[in-house]
């Protein structure tokens, strides 16, 4: 968890960290099995330059559990996007690998508070898909994003 050092005196508490809990109810076996496989490849994943938040999951019948560290940050947006845009592409787009994720939505992407450091959040999304698939919905979210005026 990712502590928040409180550095006034007159404040309750030295230190606060946050988690998420967050339950998803799945109608089959098999896209639970998929679930847990897939959050297993990505707890062993390791990034260049995108962070994703630390977590747990568990899986208890035909509900898998997450606990997600919540990162205190805001939500990349027209003003900031243009600044990551390298780093989403090299970090997530082309890795050579078979799975990666697929939704590039900007709400899926958030920036540290302190750190400035680019974290994505959207850990059901990480799926099977090689580079070539990563790079087609990779343009159409740029697309409908240019067309709403978050990329220049």
């Amino acid at each position: 968890m990712r502590w928040y050092h409180c550095e006034e005196e007159n404040l309750t508490y030295k230190k606060k960290g946050f988690i998420l809990k967050k339950e998803s109810h799945v109608r089959c076996k098999k896209h639970l099995e998929s679930l847990e496989f897939r959050m297993s490849l990505l707890r062993q994943k390791k990034f260049k330059k995108i962070k994703i938040p630390d977590f747990t999951y568990r899986v208890d019948g035909s509900i898998i559990t997450y606990e997600i560290e919540f990162i205190k940050g805001t939500q990349l947006k027209i003003e900031n996007v243009h600044k990551y845009y390298d780093i989403i592409k090299s970090d997530l787009i082309y890795t050579g690998e078979d799975y990666g994720f697929a939704d590039f939505s900007l709400e899926n992407f958030i920036i540290q508070i302190n750190s400035r450091d680019l974290y994505f959040v959207d850990f059901e999304d990480f799926v099977c898909c090689d580079d070539f698939d990563r790079w087609k919905l990779w343009n159409e979210h740029r697309r409908r994003d240019i067309t709403a005026g978050f990329w220049k």
